[in-house]
């Protein structure tokens, strides 16, 4: 079922939104841990935890807020910004109620929080950590632009969670009055880039399980 474009909303996520949220989370916690591990009390909060949680959320510094996704007046997923694993760029997390996934939503939010990530926040980069054998993430990943660029091992989270993460990246080439200027002495902490090397795309991509290595850590 197609959906219609009209009437998707893209809000920052509101305190306002405690008893939606507390239910998204209930209705999709078996969901949410195939590839997110939210903990097995979670569904167990109160209202009043959520409603605090929203609030923190809104509270929440500029760099790294969340936003509510809405089809009509029902809400149907979040994206939240969080820190990257590399500097001068933002990780995107996100979860769409299962009803609604496979219909496009994912992609086309994606695409309009770019927009915020690079106009308004002016971003480097943008990173979606996907594990390897969630292939409908990375459908939404390459549908909205983003090219596979790294690989490492994590925690083991989730349910399916293999340990095995792909970075997928997009990359800012705005000009640079939307570019954020990063201190050369915060470059020199993060001793895992590596100027005019990083966020080349992988060329071996190893689809079998069995024979997959992970190129960079």
């Amino acid at each position: 079922m197609n959906i219609n474009e009209d009437l998707l909303i893209i809000t920052p996520i509101s305190p306002l939104e405690a008893k939606e949220h507390m239910n998204l989370y209930r209705e999709g916690r078996n969901k949410i841990d195939d590839f997110l591990e939210l903990g097995e009390s979670f569904h167990l909060y109160t209202f009043k935890y959520h409603a605090k949680l929203l609030l923190d959320m809104y509270k929440s510094p500029s760099d790294y807020p969340a936003f509510s996704i809405k089809y009509g007046k029902e809400l149907v997923g979040m994206f939240i910004f969080s820190p990257g694993k590399y500097i001068g760029g933002v990780q995107m997390v996100y979860y769409i109620r299962p009803k609604f996934q496979g219909r496009g939503i994912a992609s086309f939010a994606l695409k309009h929080l770019s927009n915020i990530a690079f106009y308004n926040l002016k971003y480097l980069h943008i990173e979606l950590h996907i594990d390897v054998d969630n292939t409908a993430s990375k459908k939404v990943a390459e549908k909205s632009g983003f090219v596979s660029s790294f690989d490492y091992q994590g925690e083991l989270i989730g349910t399916k969670g293999s340990g095995n993460f792909e970075i997928y990246t997009l990359i800012n080439h705005l000009s640079s009055e939307y570019v954020r200027q990063i201190p050369r002495e915060n470059w020199m902490k993060n001793e895992t880039w590596k100027p005019g090397a990083n966020f080349r795309t992988r060329r071996n991509l190893h689809h079998n399980r069995a024979r997959r290595r992970l190129s960079k850590t």
